[in-house]
């Protein structure tokens, strides 16, 4: 087995650094600025204006406007109204405290109701009654705006990673190729965390990733991604009355991209019914050269698969930059079968003796460099998602 001698210290160039960090800041403050202006800003005016005492003002102004620009049109009510407060007159233009720009038929509505002359109820800030509004109703439509709180999903993590990219840590020498065991032993006595007691002994192996974590990750990134295109496609719709033959090709790549998430949310909600295979060993860490008991026991309807596959694969996971990118190449280097089953009664519960080869690499963790043990479980379901699990143990050096 040949692994890339690769050195510890690989940090992050310092433009991909600044770009990373560039890129964090845009996002989370896009996203927080964005919510800010189009949900709680005109929240908390709405919510304070209900306690702001009332006038009768009369509308001296009331027009649709229009907002032209590269995006095209928009359309909003402005109405200006004067009043009588504190034994004097005001005036202010603020209809409603939410952004009212958007499609003409609503505008146009708004105007109607309020023509010049016309007088109605407004409401005014006790300490600045220049501060005036008629609407101070809270707008449902306004929490599209939580939608820009995804971007932090996106902006914080990115920002970390431009963050601490640009520590650097101290020069080590480099990783030896694993066929070295001798070397790879002195390196395993320095990282006393992979052999730690706590995997001696038999025990309960826990997945890697749970379905439940999956699905959520899967359905999280399916709503983010569709509720931004489907909030873009929806102002479109309503602004321009549909979607014209340029705008649709270019919208097509990005829906399509959303089914597929929302494929895989759904395909992974489904695996949730799946029965759960459960793995354990006669000891968490074994040596080379010694054996080790693998148990399975089905918790469901163990009928439902038609093959039950459980092997033992261990791979080598080698990271190293490439150009301007981290790459990680990983190589299967041992593959044992534990049990190919058909029968349902051999697949809800069983055990097999495995011998762990005396020439095998022992577990190995590093910066850049791994070498990891597994059992694998893959349940085939006819017409349904497939069970695929991982459990990770040790090997111990020799």
């Amino acid at each position: 087995m040949n692994a890339k001698p690769i050195s510890e210290n690989a940090p992050m160039g310092t433009g991909a650094r600044m770009t990373l960090g560039c890129l964090g800041v845009v996002f989370t403050a896009v996203g927080i600025v964005a919510f800010w202006f189009i949900t709680v800003n005109p929240w908390i005016n709405s919510l304070r204006a209900r306690d702001w005492p009332t006038a009768q003002c009369t509308i001296t102004s009331s027009k649709v406007g229009v907002h032209s620009d590269d995006d095209g049109s928009s359309y909003s009510a402005d109405i200006s109204f004067e009043f009588e407060a504190n034994n004097r007159s005001w005036n202010s233009d603020t209809y409603s405290f939410y952004n009212s720009s958007g499609r003409r038929k609503p505008a146009q509505a708004i105007v109607d109701r309020h023509p010049v002359g016309f007088q109605t109820t407004c409401y005014y800030n006790p300490g600045r009654p220049e501060h005036a509004v008629i609407d101070r109703s809270f707008h449902w439509s306004s929490m599209w705006g939580a939608l820009f709180l995804l971007f932090l999903l996106f902006g914080v993590p990115i920002f970390l990673a431009g963050l601490y990219g640009t520590r650097k840590s101290k020069p080590k020498r480099q990783t030896t190729p694993f066929s070295n065991v001798a070397h790879a032993k002195k390196d395993a006595a320095e990282l006393p965390d992979i052999f730690s007691p706590e995997w001696e002994g038999p025990q309960r192996l826990k997945p890697e990733s749970t379905r439940l974590a999956r699905f959520a990750g899967l359905a999280i990134a399916a709503l983010f991604w569709n509720g931004i295109i489907g909030t873009i496609a929806y102002f479109v719709v309503a602004d321009e009355g549909g979607i014209g033959i340029c705008l649709g090709l270019f919208l097509l790549p990005f829906v399509v991209i959303g089914l597929f998430l929302l494929a895989g949310a759904v395909h992974q909600l489904l695996a949730l019914t799946n029965p759960v295979v459960e793995i354990a060993l006669s000891s968490g860490a074994v040596s080379p050269g010694q054996t080790l008991d693998v148990a399975w026991e089905c918790s469901g309807n163990a009928s439902r698969f038609h093959k039950l596959s459980i092997i033992i694969e261990g791979s080598e996971h080698a990271t190293y930059v490439r150009g301007t990118d981290t790459v990680t190449d990983v190589e299967v280097f041992q593959t044992i079968q534990v049990g190919e089953m058909t029968d349902s009664d051999q697949m809800d519960f069983g055990s097999h003796s495995i011998l762990i080869p005396p020439d095998m690499i022992h577990s190995f963790e590093s910066t850049n460099n791994k070498i990891i043990w597994m059992i694998k479980v893959h349940g085939e379901i006819r017409w349904w998602p497939d069970v695929e699990e991982k459990f990770h143990f040790r090997v111990k050096p020799a």
